[in-house]
């Protein structure tokens, strides 16, 4: 689509003056319509390895589904996020543990080796490490 082409190359440009909640929203944006631009999304992943100790728990919840919509297997990308999140699990609502259990789930990786494992319901915690 020409529109979305144009705001993705417009993003490439001017990629290095977003924000951390930017870069986010618009990687999710993309995810949300479906559509994979590759160079934007090649652009917005290394963005985000370097980034990530910026973003809040939303942000990496958001960037994990997204990761699952557009079918985005990057292993470096994925890496980051998991160890970012397991380090800061305790800043992670619920429904953001689960959205990033489910998005994992979903691209068929499992959860990292030794990392996760489940530990009940309700009010105890989602994410542990073992």
């Amino acid at each position: 689509p020409p529109l979305l082409n144009a705001i993705a190359s417009a993003s490439l440009q001017s990629l290095s003056e977003f924000t951390s909640s930017g870069m986010i929203n618009l990687v999710w944006a993309f995810a949300k319509i479906g559509v994979p631009h590759w160079p934007l999304r090649y652009a917005l992943s290394a963005a985000a390895v370097l980034h990530i100790s910026e973003f809040d728990s939303l942000a990496f919840a958001k960037l994990s589904w997204s990761c699952a919509v557009l079918d985005m297997r990057d292993p470096p990308l994925l890496n980051v996020i998991a160890a970012e999140a397991i380090a800061r699990r305790e800043e992670f609502a619920m429904q953001e543990r689960l959205n990033m259990l489910w998005a994992f789930a979903d691209l068929s990786l499992g959860l990292p080796e030794g990392a996760y494992r489940i530990s009940g319901v309700g009010g105890t915690r989602i994410l542990r490490q073992t």
